[in-house]
């Protein structure tokens, strides 16, 4: 079994996009990404984040999965209809509890900066990307 690493690794020239209608969630994931010296961007409007997702390419998208205008399920299923290879998403959940295949990964809000480094370390250490 190897060891888990508790690093910070660097993800210079790496995007993500949070797709979050709750400001707070991406404000609090924002201070947690900025120390991978990644480049963040955040919507707060599902169809305008899917949009963008499509458009721009994206290492990690980070979606909410209780957003009032559309789930976040049904976020990644119209990501999915771009035809586009979608990176790593991670469902952001107030209590994941439930298994979701739609996503890669889950974080619970508000999000724990171990929980959060784990996947980081996991999909770019991993092989994944």
């Amino acid at each position: 079994r190897h060891e888990e690493s508790h690093e910070i690794i660097s993800l210079l020239g790496k995007k993500v996009l949070i797709i979050d209608d709750k400001k707070i969630n991406s404000i609090i994931l924002e201070r947690l990404l900025e120390q991978y010296n990644i480049s963040v961007e955040s919507m707060s409007n599902p169809r305008d984040g899917i949009e963008k997702a499509v458009n721009v390419g994206y290492d990690i998208l980070f979606i909410n999965h209780e957003m009032e205008e559309m789930t976040g399920e049904e976020a990644v299923q119209k990501l999915e209809l771009s035809g586009n290879k979608l990176p790593p998403i991670i469902g952001l959940f107030i209590q994941a509890n439930e298994v979701n295949s739609v996503y890669n990964y889950v974080l619970n809000c508000p999000v724990e900066f171990k929980e959060l480094n784990k996947i980081i370390n996991e999909i770019f250490n991993g092989g994944d990307l």
